[in-house]
């Protein structure tokens, strides 16, 4: 069967072609629209003109002729929430400029799992708007590229999480020519998944002693975040308290990421520089035995692999632990030893 082409919708780059009336709901479902006219300033892009297509003006309410029933009568046929929707829409606009400033909106609400960002395009998953509800809505352009301000993805499994940190740096590295320094890549993690899949026993189907052994990723960019989706990270930020910002406990649920036999698995170069926020770890692995004795402890999160001798360090830090993250199994004798300095003082 041939699949069938999306009908397309040729804009011409028309500006307020279309009004819309305050009492009146227009939905654009799966096409292809092409020539379409994208607000490119100011920046940064405010939520009422993300993906606001200038062919179309949404007339404001009518003024109230002060009659109470009348005023009551008009609220009543007035669509409630955005008075426009897209849905499993391409939107194709020329002027890459506005491209990069949407996806620079993206970039500032990242990590998320409402937006994709490539070099040359955005994906929105789920998003809405004062002005428009949107659900998979993919915007490229068709003029002189610009540079991309981020790269952006969502992963659900430690196999994607490792697969999308060396897809997005190779995507920056191929870019700079574009970009001329390295833009920050983030890394939305969907749901709770193990990093290392746990052995399958000797009674597997397929006889294997795993299902995937991950080989150790190199990170180089001097921005990747991985994370869940961010609430308001600063309020988990206490600069007062003697306990590690690992070991302060987020509000709300967010999504777990299992370390256990990861020892190793991120080797952090020079130069390069990582942030975990919105993230509960779980089951930190213990350190590497060249690493003695420290390596008895589990908070030094040594999945991350870098240079921990920090003798005359005059860089920005390797691995940053932002708002919202907490390390869960830490043995107890191992939280009395951070513990025991603020008991001393008090």
């Amino acid at each position: 069967m041939v699949p069938e082409t999306p009908a397309s919708l040729h804009l011409s780059s028309l500006t307020r072609a279309l009004a819309l009336p305050s009492t009146s709901h227009l939905e654009l479902r799966g096409l292809l629209v092409t020539g379409a006219a994208l607000p490119t300033a100011p920046y940064p892009l405010p939520p009422a003109s993300f993906l606001a297509l200038s062919a179309i003006r949404l007339l404001p309410a009518a003024a109230s002729s002060g009659n109470a029933s009348s005023s009551s009568n008009a609220s009543s046929s007035s669509p409630s929430g955005p008075r426009l929707s897209l849905q499993d829409v391409v939107i194709t606009t020329p002027s890459c400029a506005a491209l990069s400033l949407h996806q620079d909106f993206a970039c500032r609400a990242s990590p998320s799992p409402n937006f994709t960002v490539t070099a040359n395009s955005l994906l929105v998953h789920r998003f809405t708007t004062p002005t428009a509800d949107l659900t998979n809505v993919s915007l490229r352009c068709s003029g002189p590229a610009v540079p991309f301000p981020c790269l952006a993805a969502s992963v659900s499994s430690g196999a994607q999480l490792l697969g999308a940190i060396s897809e997005l740096q190779d995507a920056i590295q191929s870019g700079l020519q574009q970009t001329f320094t390295p833009v920050p890549a983030f890394i939305h993690v969907a749901t709770s998944f193990s990093l290392v899949p746990p052995a399958e026993g000797p009674g597997s189907s397929n006889g294997s002693s795993s299902t995937w052994a991950p080989q150790p990723v190199e990170v180089v960019i001097p921005r990747l975040v991985i994370g869940g989706s961010s609430t308001n990270s600063s309020s988990n930020s206490n600069s007062s308290s003697s306990l590690p910002a690992a070991v302060l406990q987020p509000p709300g649920a967010v999504p777990e990421l299992d370390l256990a036999g990861s020892v190793g698995l991120l080797v952090l170069r020079a130069g390069a520089g990582v942030v975990l926020q919105d993230l509960v770890l779980r089951r930190p692995p213990l350190g590497p035995d060249s690493a003695l004795p420290r390596s008895l402890l589990r908070l030094p999160l040594w999945t991350f692999d870098f240079n921990r001798n920090m003798l005359g360090w005059s860089k920005g830090a390797l691995l940053q632990l932002a708002g919202g993250v907490v390390v869960k199994d830490v043995p107890r004798s191992e939280l009395a030893m951070y513990l025991l300095p603020a008991c001393r003082r008090h």
